[in-house]
């Protein structure tokens, strides 16, 4: 048997059984060296010889019996070559297979015994795998049902270099890049950019330098390539969520970083309570009762209306106070008193001042009687009218709105709108004329083409869908399916080479994992 260290990862050359080496060479390598209870020892020292064979007892479960190197030997003249490597290839297959299909929990393979004398499974304590178990791969999958695809297992690889993955992990691994692919151009703020730094790094630290056993690559990718419309989706929706989330927070930071200091806020309460305006408790929280309060003072005081703290609106508020406390009989907010009020008035929100009641208007130094109209209302001031609703206002009158046949009074009440149908024309409303194919658009006053129908002038036209095709997104154009690339009104197969794959958007090809592109072929990397 040579020596020489096999090509490719390092080490995983003996996890596969070499049948095509020489009957000769094997016969010495089992005669000087004993079995283990590995995986890599009964897959690459377990070889057939014209010399070893099993027996099988017949009318039951085959079962392997040991028998020593003499004793083959001595049958080997009665047996024959060929049933010996017949019986080793089934055997070895069907252990391999049985590998293949669940490599992480192996099962123990029994040794070879030295004596002289026959030993039976039985007795070695040995579970000898059934010929079920051994025969065929498609007992495996016995329990999935037609047209039902299995859904990839996927669990999350040690973190370090040159470690042998499962096909679970190495499925972990390739659902992962498809996510980070999918979430590369979402990202928008900085926390969102340093989530995707941490999920790149950890990918790195698991899946950047790996080993694996033959054909559990290709069968993962496999896998995973089959729910490739579903990982994107999640893993775009998920990083939408995280920058949405970052946003948030930044919207919030900035909002606290504008609130004025904690005592100054408080000082700045505890003067409009004074002056008689509503700040809110006074707790120190710059909140929305203390900025309209603030504004109120700064409306009063025919200042810009910011609603901010600043020494300069406390100092103000500082001398209001202080002014007001040297009067003899300050008037109290929403306190009515006759003393120099003109009648049908009443002391304003700030204390110093007045204002009309409701249904009355300023004038000077007295309050005048509202005249409201015919259809009219007292307006939401208090202090003019507004007409009521199917009415317009003309001067210091209410007039009907005149609605044409085949609309109604608009969202303002004052003037109106066409039915949906119906478009607007001078002052009457025309029906839409809708051609063959189409239907009334969202605004009601027009018309859109049907799905499948394009908009050519006063008509729709049937889309023409050329083989491979199907109707876009938007319903008035045509895409390829998946796999065809458009060249001018028809679909091209999309030729993918050898070690290659449809791409995310199916109108192109990507490399599998380990090759690189080069030209229109695929390159081991």
């Amino acid at each position: 048997m040579s020596n020489k260290n096999p090509k490719g990862f390092s080490g995983l050359s003996q996890l596969h059984s070499k049948n095509e080496d020489k009957a000769d060479s094997v016969e010495s390598d089992f005669q000087s060296e004993t079995p283990t209870d590995t995986i890599i020892a009964s897959t690459s020292e377990t070889k057939f010889s014209s010399k070893h064979e099993n027996t099988v007892s017949a009318g039951s479960e085959p079962e392997v019996t040991v028998e020593t190197v003499q004793d083959e030997r001595q049958k080997s003249n009665q047996s024959g070559v060929s049933w010996g490597y017949i019986f080793w290839f089934l055997l070895i297959a069907g252990i391999f297979m049985a590998i293949s299909q669940n490599y992480d929990s192996p099962s123990s393979v029994p040794k070879a015994s030295t004596s002289n004398s026959s030993v039976s499974p039985k007795a070695a304590n040995v579970q000898t795998p059934s010929t079920s178990q051994l025969g065929s791969s498609s007992n495996v999958e016995k329990n999935i049902k037609p047209n039902e695809i299995p859904k990839p297992q996927f669990t999350k690889p040690p973190v370090g270099l040159n470690n042998i993955l499962s096909v679970s992990q190495i499925s972990w691994c390739t659902r992962e890049s498809m996510r980070i692919e999918a979430m590369r151009n979402i990202f928008n703020t900085n926390g969102g950019i340093d989530e995707f730094n941490r999920i790149v790094n950890d990918y790195n630290s698991r899946c950047s330098n790996y080993r694996y056993r033959q054909g559990d690559l290709s069968r993962a990718e496999r896998e995973v390539e089959k729910s490739r419309a579903i990982i994107v989706s999640e893993a775009t929706r998920e990083a939408e969520l995280i920058d949405q989330r970052f946003k948030k927070n930044a919207n919030s930071s900035k909002e606290n970083s504008r609130k004025p200091p904690a005592h100054l806020t408080r000082e700045v309460q505890q003067l409009l309570t004074s002056l008689g305006y509503q700040p809110g408790p006074i707790d120190g929280d710059y909140g929305r009762g203390t900025a309209n309060a603030i504004m109120a003072f700064q409306r009063y005081m025919n200042i810009k209306q910011d609603g901010l703290i600043n020494q300069s609106l406390v100092s103000m508020l500082r001398q209001a106070v202080a002014k007001k406390n040297t009067q003899l009989t300050p008037s109290k907010p929403n306190q009515r008193s006759n003393n120099g009020l003109p009648e049908n008035a009443h002391v304003d929100i700030y204390g110093t001042g007045w204002d009309c009641d409701r249904g009355y208007r300023k004038s000077g130094s007295q309050c005048l009687k509202v005249n409201v109209p015919a259809n009219a209302h007292i307006d939401v001031y208090g202090s003019g009218w507004d007409c009521d609703r199917g009415y317009r206002k003309s001067g210091s009158q209410c007039l009907k709105v005149n609605i044409p046949a085949n609309a109604h009074i608009d969202v303002y009440g004052s003037g109106w709108d066409c039915d949906r149908g119906y478009r607007k024309s001078g002052s009457q409303c025309l029906k839409v004329n809708i051609p063959a194919n189409a239907h009334i658009d969202v605004y009601g006053s027009g018309w859109d083409c049907d799905r499948g129908y394009r908009k050519s002038g006063s008509q729709c036209l049937k889309v023409n869908v050329p083989a491979n095709a199907h109707i876009d997104v938007y319903g008035s154009g045509w895409d390829c399916d998946r796999g065809y690339r458009k060249s001018g009104s028809q679909c091209l197969k999309v030729n993918v080479p050898a070690n290659a794959h449809i791409d995310v958007y199916g109108s192109g090809w990507n490399c599998d994992r380990g090759y690189k592109k080069s030209g229109s072929t695929c390159e081991p990397i």
